[in-house]
């Protein structure tokens, strides 16, 4: 994708803004044909939650968009499967710009398998612990676990989909590819197979959470997404993990890997959560829906690290999804 530079301030409203450690998040994208771009009649844009964030490289939209056409005329829209990095912010002049990267081949799927992607995992089993999915983890080693990676897929068509997978996380004693002593790391595995590990400092992150599995005597788990992708050359199968150090049965944060979220507030009259436009002198704020805040009812809301969602920073509960202000 080339442009995301001109539309970082989409890019803050899509991911919810910047934090010190940056945005590392999965998504979906629309591409929207442009024949009328008076740059380029094979123009194609890339949006995402209604809001354009960029548009295909000249030569890639070229290349691209006779599939986009097709895929537009049998299903109606155009989707792929993006993935946006960066929005650092460490303050003063160190800010990393968002990015965006989009994940798809050059065959159209076929009607049948158009929301294959979507395939939902089985709810979390009564002797299961499933981690939230709010943030993305990498994996380290799969180069060695290609052939587990290959049986999980289950035969599924990769040049076009990533392939959901429930995953355990285990701790074990030692990563054995690691080049020194890594000590105690959390093993991933699926369907019984190891298929990676993940690193010291997150493997530390997830103590908390395999404490409570080995406590309650169950079974630590997240989900995951094995994808294609090629490295000096030739294609090699990956796993992703959507996963944070927070369960999806806990209501409140414990880690204390808090910062203020500065252009979010709840009111605490409707519990609605609004982004801020403007700052009256008063202490009111001005919403980008068009609300105006007391200061008294506008409260700052809270993140975490890694990020689990926006958290109200007193009682430490995590904010529903759907108490977000569409229209901010």
């Amino acid at each position: 994708m080339v442009g995301e530079s001109y539309y970082q301030d989409a890019l803050t409203k899509v991911t919810g803004g910047r934090r010190s450690h940056g945005v590392d998040m999965n998504c979906v994208a629309m591409l929207i044909p442009e024949p009328t771009n008076e740059y380029d009649r094979d123009a194609v844009a890339v949006a995402i939650n209604g809001l354009k964030v960029g548009h295909l490289s000249r030569e890639e939209a070229r290349f691209y968009r006779p599939l986009v056409d097709q895929t537009i005329r049998a299903a109606g829209v155009a989707t792929v499967e993006a993935r946006i990095c960066g929005g650092w912010d460490h303050g003063a002049s160190d800010r990393g710009n968002f990015g965006v990267e989009l994940y798809f081949s050059d065959r159209a799927p076929a009607q049948d398998q158009a929301h294959q992607y979507e395939d939902p995992l089985p709810q979390p089993g009564a002797n299961e612990i499933r981690l939230r999915g709010s943030a993305t983890l990498s994996v380290s080693n799969e180069e060695h676990y290609q052939d587990a990676l290959l049986t999980a897929t289950d035969g599924a068509d990769l040049s076009t989909y990533t392939h959901a997978v429930l995953v355990d996380l285990v701790e074990v004693a030692a990563n054995p590819h690691a080049k020194k002593d890594s000590g105690a790391v959390v093993e991933v595995r699926v369907a019984g197979a190891t298929v990676g590990h993940l690193t010291s400092a997150m493997s530390a992150r997830l103590q908390r959470m395999v404490t409570r599995a080995r406590d309650e005597g169950k079974r630590l788990t997240c989900s995951g997404r094995i994808f294609r992708t090629s490295k000096g050359g030739s294609h090699i199968l990956e796993i992703r993990l959507s996963a944070c150090p927070q369960a999806h049965d806990e209501q409140y944060v414990v880690d204390p890997y808090f910062e203020l979220i500065t252009d979010l507030v709840s009111s605490s009259k409707s519990k609605t959560v609004h982004r801020i436009r403007e700052r009256q002198p008063d202490g009111s704020v001005r919403t980008s829906c068009g609300v105006t805040l007391s200061g008294a009812d506008a409260k700052l809301m809270a993140s975490t690290k890694p990020w689990v969602g926006d958290v109200d920073p007193g009682t430490r509960a995590i904010i529903p999804y759907e108490h977000h202000c569409e229209r901010c």
